[in-house]
């Protein structure tokens, strides 16, 4: 996240911002159907600012 800042990149730090349960991961990186939905939704949702802004140019 500190390089992401330093570069000025859009950063999302999902293990901050969502909680994983049970059942969302397949083993310690491959996501579940279920976890795949919630980063999708959650990306698409911090998203829709940057995709509205592009819009405007």
């Amino acid at each position: 996240m500190k390089a992401c800042r330093e570069m000025k990149a859009i950063c999302l730090d999902l293990s901050a911002e969502l909680d994983f349960k049970d059942g969302d991961f397949f083993d310690d990186v491959h996501t579940a159907p279920k976890g795949s939905e919630k980063i999708g939704t959650y990306v698409a949702e911090k998203m829709v600012p940057y995709l509205k802004a592009g819009s405007k140019k």
